[in-house]
């Protein structure tokens, strides 16, 4: 007998039984056959992640495999090769990268999980007005929302001042220290870290070095944000271990960007094109659908999800 027939089997005589228990003791008779198949198990059942939440048990596309898998996250304002963007308008520019500010918008590296290195970047503040930009460390759990994420945050103030803070779904703020941040002039802010130690530096000056002996963050990814004001980036440089590798802010493919839910990402094959958009008109679960239209081309196009901060399912 196939595996998914024995489970149901199984969950069938389990079911039978406790129903037995309920009747009060009376005598009851239970006939097994287990050669007779009453029902098929889609091929599309996950089975995974079976957990007791107020007597229930969920799987299929709750089974958590997914990280988004409703579709609610709001779209990202646009993709670029390399990185997930989980708030705010980022553009690209001539140079780099530039944002309007706003709630910490976040530009995520995908793949990268960063221990013992360095991370650098140049950052351009055309004002002055209040605000921050820089860089987190060690991210984990990004998600849409100023403070729903783990990282060390090392930022910039155009008033001359680097702010060193972390964020365990919080703003723990640790320093602030004064250093020249010129405006209307490229910036370079540097970031070493170790285990326990966060070491900063700005156009090559040491700055700050910080150990944390109370809540030590694990390795995890690099990210550039601002805080309510815009801020520009380039020459992003990740070095870890002893290897360096450069992001040049590329977009992704044009044909396929668009309104993609901020968990998933478009893909397509050979010279499909298509649309991708959030729709309202009765969606599955919340408030939010996600439409792929298919427009032009030979292919397909669809979305893809690698699971909780692209880890893998």
């Amino acid at each position: 007998m196939p595996h998914f027939h024995r489970v149901l089997s199984a969950v069938s005589l389990t079911l039978i039984l406790l129903l037995a228990c309920a009747a009060g003791g009376a005598e009851v008779t239970i006939n097994v056959h287990a050669d007779r198949v009453v029902g098929q198990a889609s091929t599309y059942l996950t089975g995974a992640c079976i957990e007791d939440v107020n007597h229930e048990v969920y799987g299929g596309i709750y089974s958590q495999m997914l990280y988004g898998e409703s579709f609610q996250e709001p779209a990202a304002s646009g993709s670029f090769k390399g990185f997930t963007a989980t708030d705010g308008e980022w553009k690209p520019t001539a140079e780099g990268v530039a944002v309007d500010g706003g709630a910490g918008p976040k530009l995520v590296t995908n793949d990268l999980s960063l221990a013992d290195g360095e991370a650098s970047v140049e950052i351009r503040f055309a004002d002055d007005r209040p605000g921050n930009a820089g860089l987190l460390i060690k991210v984990n759990k990004p998600r849409a929302g100023a403070d729903n994420f783990i990282s060390y945050e090392v930022s910039l103030e155009p008033n001359g001042v680097l702010v060193l803070g972390r964020h365990r779904e919080n703003w723990e703020p640790i320093r602030r220290v004064p250093c020249k941040v010129p405006l209307n002039q490229w910036v370079k802010l540097s970031v070493k870290t170790s285990d326990r130690t966060v070491e900063a530096s700005v156009d090559g000056a040491p700055v700050l070095k910080y150990e944390d002996t109370q809540h030590p963050l694990p390795p995890g990814s690099v990210a550039l944000r601002a805080w309510q004001r815009p801020a520009e980036f380039r020459n992003l440089t990740v070095t870890s271990n002893g290897q360096t590798r450069t992001f040049p802010f590329e977009r992704s493919d044009p044909s396929l960007d668009g309104g993609v839910s901020g968990m998933w990402k478009p893909i397509g094959t050979r010279t499909a094109q298509g649309h991708f958009a959030p729709v309202t008109d009765h969606p599955f679960v919340g408030t939010l659908s996600q439409q792929i239209t298919f427009t032009r081309g030979q292919g397909e196009v669809g979305i893809e999800n690698r699971g909780l901060n692209r880890w893998g399912l």
